[in-house]
Order: structure tokens, then C-alpha cells, then sequence
């Protein structure tokens, strides 16, 4: 080995400095390459404050509260009533009935979530009826629905029937009222004006709606008390026929080969539908069935909002129904001081089907067998 290999310092300093240098210089290239990276981009910037650990600080991806599956803002929604919508686009979850996909039906909910309800389907006059159900013609009107009642030439459709309802024929006190029925055709409206009508015996064999333009208590038809008196009216094989607001009084059937002895006020045969109302039926007298009213082979007669009263027969005093009558609807009627020399003072019903009795007073009636 010659001195030219190695070379010895008797000063440590002197021969350190080599080593010294050497380290340093490659902490600054290290530095400075370092700082060029970081400007160029490719080095994380660190957060400041934290230990940059990877599971227990606060930035961590798989324990805090911002984690994609187990925290409070999991993006999956169930489907509660397994209609195949889940509850992000549901409007009621809980209602297999009710989602985007379902048909808008007529019934005041919005089956389909549109964010409405249909307008035909609401209920905008509090009438009970809407639109949609084909019923109510007039949804800003209260006063008009079907089963209202129709008002004469008021330029209103009141009951929903299609068309305001005007008189065909309107007979003047004291013209004869059976000479308008005659001459009436299917559907006319035969109107009679105040006053009393000593008129019994009235037949109706066409269907027509036979009404008085003021009222039972202003237009009364009346047993002649001289001429003896006969069965005041009859409906006969005219189905839908109405009689309305009359005053009926004094009518009397003593024979039972006249049609058995039924019906002394009025006598329903054979006349589906009829529409018996507003009337008041008083001191009529049967031999046989119903002093005021008789119903035979009749089916879906209405009765309502009529007064019975001080009527006699042998049974069914105010009301009978009997004979083939099914459907028949009693409703919302006076039924007062019948007397029955048999059965039902108030309302006898044999041999049909049970009517719908509803909402009537029946009071002070009397029959000999109960």
C-alpha cells in the first residue's frame, strides 16, 4: 500500500469532513427533491394537526360517521309494502295500493304520486258527490246532485237527470187533472196548480211524473162526498211513474171485487219504480188492504216524505204491501191514527220480499189483531 491510497491526519476534524459533506449533501438533494414533487403534485399533502395514522384519527375511511355503509346517510331505501318502489319515490310506503306505478282511480287519493289528487275527484261543493263517479254535474254548486229535488223551469239541472225539468202540461184549477193525464205522453211532466179538485177515480196507465206546482197543502184532490166518492188514484202498469205533492183525502173503496178492496188513497199495480212522495194521504177507506197506500206487484217503490193519517181499512190501515212486491222503500214518512179492523194499523207487509222501513214516525195506530 503506498501513501498514495491512504492518507493520515493527525487532526479527527480533518477527517471527518469528508463523511460531513458527503451526508449533507444527499439531505439536500433528498429536501430538494422532495419540495419538487410536492409542487409538482405527487406528494399528499398532510392534515394538518393530525397523527396521519390510517385507522385512529379522525379522518379515517372505515370508523367515523361518514363511512358508506354503516352511518345514518345510507342510501338504500326499503320497500315496506313490497310493491317494487322503494320509499324514496313511495308517497305511502306503507300502502301497496299507492305508487308511481299504479293507475289513478276514482276514490279521492292519489293512487299514483303525482303530488295530487285528481280535481274530478274531490268533493268541491261538500255535497257528498263528485265528478269523477259520473254523479255530480255541478261540483261548485251544493245545491246540486243527483236525488236532489228538481225545481220546475228554474234553468238548472238540480237532480243531475240531464235536463232542467219543465212542465209538459199544467192543468188550472178546476180543469179536469184526468183529462191531462190522458193526453199525456211516456215522460211527461203533467203539473196541477193550486186549489181543491173533487176528482176521484184518477187513472194513470202511462208513465208520466204527475206533481203539483205548490204543494200538498195548496193542491188537494178530493172524494166527492155527494156522488160517493171512489178510489182517489191509481197507478196501473206505468212503471216509473211519480206522484208528488198532493193533498189526498176522502177516498173510499166498499167493494173487495174492486181489485180486493185495495188502495183507497192510492193503489200501486204492476208499475216498477214508482216514486210515491211529499203527499199527504187522510181519511181514505179500504175494504180490503191499505186505507192510504196499497203496493201490489210492484217492485222498487219508493215511498218517502208523505204524511198517512186517519185512514181504515181491514188490515195495513195507512200502508200495505202485498202480493209479488219486493225492493220496496219506506222511507222518512208520517204514519199516524190508522186504524186496522184486522192487522197492521200503520203498515202491514205479507207475502214479499221485507221492504226497507227507515226514518219514519208510525204513532197511535191501532189494529184489532196486533
Amino acid at each position: 500500500m503506498n501513501s498514495a491510497d491512504v492518507s493520515v491526519s493527525s487532526n479527527p476534524e480533518v477527517s471527518r469532513m469528508p463523511t460531513l459533506l458527503l451526508v449533507g449533501s444527499r439531505l439536500y438533494r433528498s429536501a430538494l427533491l422532495a419540495a419538487l414533487l410536492l409542487l409538482a403534485g405527487c406528494l399528499p399533502t398532510p392534515n394538518p394537526g393530525d397523527d396521519d395514522d390510517s385507522a385512529g384519527d379522525d379522518d379515517d375511511s372505515t370508523g367515523d360517521d361518514d363511512d358508506s355503509t354503516g352511518d345514518d346517510d345510507d342510501s338504500t331505501a326499503a320497500d315496506a309494502d313490497g310493491d317494487g318502489y322503494d320509499a324514496d319515490v313511495d308517497c305511502d310506503d306503507n300502502n301497496a295500493d299507492i305508487n308511481p306505478g299504479q293507475t289513478e282511480i276514482c276514490n279521492g287519493i292519489d293512487d299514483d304520486c303525482s303530488g295530487t289528487v285528481p280535481a274530478d275527484e274531490t268533493d268541491d261543493d261538500n255535497d257528498t258527490f263528485n265528478e269523477c263517479a259520473g254523479n255530480d254535474c255541478d261540483d261548485g254548486n251544493g245545491d246540486v246532485y243527483p236525488g236532489q229535488t228538481e225545481e220546475l223551469c228554474d234553468g238548472v239541472d238540480d237532480d243531475c237527470s240531464g235536463a232542467d225539468l219543465c212542465c209538459t202540461t199544467t192543468v188550472t184549477h178546476p180543469a179536469s187533472i184526468q183529462v191531462a193525464i190522458t193526453g199525456a205522453s211516456v215522460g211527461d211532466v203533467v203539473c196541477v196548480g193550486p186549489g181543491t179538485y173533487y176528482q176521484d177515480g184518477l187513472e194513470i196507465t202511462t208513465p208520466i211524473w204527475l206533481r203539483s206546482t205548490d204543494g200538498a197543502g195548496s193542491t188537494i184532490i178530493q172524494g166527492d162526498p155527494i156522488n160517493s166518492p171512489t178510489r182517489m188514484l191509481h197507478v196501473s202498469s206505468a212503471p216509473g211513474t211519480t206522484i208528488e205533492g198532493f193533498t189526498i183525502d176522502g177516498g173510499k173503496v166498499a167493494d173487495t171485487s174492486d181489485l180486493e178492496g185495495y188502495g183507497a188513497g192510492i193503489l200501486v199495480t204492476d208499475s216498477d219504480a214508482a216514486i210515491i212522495t211529499d203527499n199527504i194521504v187522510s181519511n181514505c177507506e179500504a175494504a180490503g188492504y191499505g186505507g192510504g197506500l196499497a203496493i201490489r206487484d210492484s217492485s222498487q217503490v219508493t215511498v218517502s216524505g208523505n204524511s198517512f193519517s186517519d185512514n181504515t181499512a181491514s188490515a195495513g190501515a195507512g200502508i200495505s204491501v202485498s202480493d209479488g212486491s219486493s225492493a220496496v222503500a219506506i222511507v222518512d214518512n208520517m204514519v199516524d191514527s190508522n186504524v186496522s179492523t184486522g192487522e197492521g194499523g200503520g203498515i202491514r207487509v205479507q207475502g214479499t220480499i221485507l221492504p226497507t222501513i227507515e226514518d219514519n214516525v208510525i204513532t197511535n195506530n191501532s189494529a184489532i189483531i196486533a
